[in-house]
């Protein structure tokens, strides 16, 4: 049982959540591995929604039928690997040992609610594919395209503890969504700067990645190319594995706080 202390919510009602994800992962470092089978997992279904691109007409139901069934492949695997890190994270806060097959053998039990969410995510991205063609015609491309951005991303802020919700309490869609958006009127906006905090850590790692990629290219040297390559990859590789397993800690311990808070 997770209490006020361990949630980080004081008598203000101010939170910690970032300084103490950092401490659960660091405490805890089996987490790393999480990220690395989700990214192998959802692989092959973005490499066949390239393939598909590259292949099929467009226009055609071929097209559109393999497109959508790609994408509630995506869906429902995404869900999938963020339920596993959820149990895990889940563990580690309440201070249980954290058992990487046990969290994989738990999120495989509850394959009917990640297929609900997963069914969920794939009508919101028909929607918003239909909303921007809708638009398209109406205010052109670039404004259609800017608006569907900013109804996609309201939708993953919004959207952001939802899963946990499902996934550690059992409770329904509706149920989720109405605590995930009690949770975002309660935080003081730590879950909307949550969702994308992590990704400043990658966009630093990417950006000398490059640089150090194109002087090596510029320079001739091909194995000194190949080599300063694989290190880029392997830095930004490992700084979004490790940004990743946070936001995911980060995730489970808004919820249980603003549920504490809450009771």
């Amino acid at each position: 049982m997770i209490d006020e202390r361990s949630t980080g919510v004081g008598m203000t009602g101010r939170m910690r959540p970032v300084r103490d994800a950092l401490r659960v992962v660091g405490g805890n470092k089996r987490l790393l591995v999480l990220p690395l089978p989700a990214a192998v997992g959802l692989a092959g279904p973005t490499a066949g929604a390239i393939a598909l691109e590259l292949a099929v007409p467009s226009g055609t139901w071929v097209r559109a039928a393999v497109g959508v069934g790609n994408v509630l492949v995506l869906s429902v695997l995404g869900a999938y690997f963020s339920a596993v890190l959820i149990h895990a994270a889940d563990d580690a806060l309440s201070g249980r040992p954290v058992r990487l097959g046990s969290a994989y053998r738990r999120a495989a039990r509850q394959w009917r609610v990640l297929l609900r969410w997963g069914l969920l995510g794939l009508l919101v991205n028909v929607a918003l594919q239909m909303f921007r063609r809708a638009l398209g015609s109406l205010l052109g491309e670039l404004a259609a395209t800017l608006l569907g951005e900013l109804l996609g991303a309201l939708w993953a802020v919004g959207s952001y503890l939802v899963l946990p919700a499902m996934v550690l309490d059992g409770v329904g869609i509706r149920e989720a969504t109405r605590r995930s958006t009690r949770a975002l009127a309660e935080s003081g906006g730590t879950v909307l700067r949550a969702r994308w905090i992590f990704a400043v850590p990658v966009l630093l790692a990417l950006l000398p990645a490059l640089a150090l990629t194109v002087l090596a290219v510029e320079a001739g040297d091909w194995p000194l190319t190949i080599a300063v390559l694989c290190a880029a990859l392997v830095l930004v590789a490992g700084t979004a594995m490790l940004g990743a397993t946070v936001s995911g800690v980060l995730r489970v311990r808004l919820y249980r706080a603003t549920a504490v808070a809450a009771a």
